[in-house]
């Protein structure tokens, strides 16, 4: 059998340009992200309601009538929270390249103004 190989999380290196504005490839690669991140929760969702179901153990009437007490809310919104961390880094990281860039413009620009003191 062989060994199954492992793919790292995040991509490395120098990142593709499809689009003239790199917004819109902020974009996509948010939604491709995202597309991914739904497309792999709904196969697990459904082996798990069909594996249920085969066994016996519940069926998909019940996991539709299912209602989440306090606890399980709380733990569906950290999830959530997670989630929405993922696909929104690429604009994060941008705010901090942009926030970086503007900081040392307005370094130079204090140097040159006690320079010219």
């Amino acid at each position: 059998m062989s060994t199954p190989v492992r793919l790292p999380r995040r991509a490395r290196g120098r990142k593709l340009q499809a689009f003239s504005d790199p917004v819109h490839d902020h974009l996509m690669s948010m939604i491709v992200s995202l597309t991914a991140e739904l497309s792999v929760a709904r196969e697990r969702q459904d082996t798990v309601e069909r594996l249920l179901e085969r066994h016996g153990i519940v069926q998909r009437a019940e996991i539709e009538a299912y209602r989440a007490d306090e606890q399980v809310e709380a733990a569906r919104t950290t999830m959530r929270d997670e989630l929405i961390a993922q696909v929104f880094h690429i604009l994060h990281e941008q705010a901090e390249v942009a926030a970086d860039k503007a900081q040392r413009v307005e370094t130079k620009a204090v140097r040159r103004g006690a320079a010219d003191e």
